[in-house]
């Protein structure tokens, strides 16, 4: 029923490249230790196979494409109460990410339909999408862009988001390429009780679920979650090119990554100053845990993409591993909305927010 247009980046790998060129580095483990829990977790959600099979990208369906199936869906609306109220999609469920296991079970008591979740933005609920596909919850989706998608009424949230360029791109982004060919190990989890990995994995997501209730309600604000442009400027070491603290790291095809303009390589280029691109094979096979780990552990990482849904979805899986990871708010279009909207790359076109993405369907408002 619903549209994955966002396979369409990837066919055999995802990309999400630390890198300089093309051509692979050869990766150096030698001397690696591994955390038992990571490893084990991992290679659990490899058997169920839901993570290769979203691609790495949030399975995403249009407000137009609710609207017209919406009797057919369950619909699980992850904002507030008090957004809730001044607002919602006709026939949606209010629903706290500590609750929303139980009510998908009841929900799906009777038939398996299809759910669908919703938050402002499109960024938290693709977060808890993630989440739940490693629980092993198929059939999932998420709204994209969240309610602003729905009606003009709550499309402020994205317009306001959507800059043009970011500041002195000279001195605020550059064109240096960064790989990491060395690995690290995992990130040390907290032990989990549990007679099996099935049950320590679920723990494990469950406890995810109980902490994102910290930022319900805060979807433009710096959370545990997720962190604004303006918030990663303020830790820019410059001209030492990089952030003093903390990686940021893209998550995105190479012209996401470069982003330049209709007027070719001669153009300002546009990524965050000392920003990593990285690539991780869409399949979880030792090789994918290998290229996981030359992902930097020795503090957090802040992961952008294109519209902020993507790496919210990678978010998941890492923080399910240990990673202090955080995703930035609406992505690229936060600091190169211009370059998006008018990139001779159709993918990039297609991630900017645009009026046409609004689609003024009907809501009700109060709590039922």
């Amino acid at each position: 029923m619903f549209t994955l247009k966002k396979f369409r980046y990837v066919l055999i790998f995802i990309t999400l490249h630390i890198s300089g060129c093309l051509v692979e580095p050869p990766l150096n483990n030698e001397g690696i230790s591994e955390n038992s829990n990571a490893n084990d977790f991992l290679a659990y959600i490899d058997q169920q196979g839901y993570y290769q099979q979203s691609a790495g990208r949030p399975p995403t369906i249009s407000a137009y494409e609710v609207y017209s199936y919406r009797s057919n869906l369950i619909i699980l609306d992850l904002r507030s109460e008090d957004e809730f109220t001044i607002g919602h999609i006709p026939g949606a469920i209010n629903v706290s990410p500590n609750s929303i296991l139980n009510e998908i079970s009841t929900s799906r008591s009777t038939s398996n339909k299809q759910v669908v979740l919703v938050c402002q933005t499109g960024q938290f609920s693709s977060y808890i999408n993630c989440l739940l596909g490693l629980y092993g919850i198929e059939n999932i989706t998420t709204l994209e862009y969240g309610m602003a998608s729905w009606n003009s009424k709550f499309s402020e949230i994205w317009e306001d988001n959507c800059v043009w360029i970011y500041k002195d791109t000279t001195y605020y982004m550059n064109d240096t390429i960064i790989r990491n060919s060395t690995a690290s190990p995992f990130p040390s989890i907290p032990e989990i009780e549990g007679n099996s990995i099935e049950e320590k994995v679920k723990k494990r997501i469950a406890n995810l679920l109980e902490s994102a209730n910290t930022t319900i309600g805060k979807p433009t604000e710096n959370t545990v979650l997720f962190t604004k442009l303006n918030t990663v400027y303020n830790f820019l070491d410059y001209p030492a090119s990089g952030f003093r603290g903390f990686k940021v790291v893209c998550y995105g095809i190479e012209n996401l990554y470069r982003l330049y303009g209709r007027t070719g390589p001669a153009d300002t280029p546009n990524h965050p100053i000392g920003s990593l691109w990285y690539d991780i094979p869409i399949n979880l096979n030792p090789l994918t845990r290998f290229h996981i780990q030359t992902l930097p552990n020795s503090g957090p990482l802040v992961i952008y993409s294109s519209n902020g849904l993507d790496s919210a979805y990678l978010m998941g899986l890492l923080r399910f591993l240990g990673y202090d990871a955080k995703s930035m708010l609406f992505g690229v279009n936060a600091f190169g909305y211009n370059r998006m909207l008018n990139h001779e790359d159709p993918l990039i076109r297609e991630d900017a927010f645009k009026p046409e993405d609004i689609f003024d369907l009907p809501y009700v408002t109060g709590s039922e």
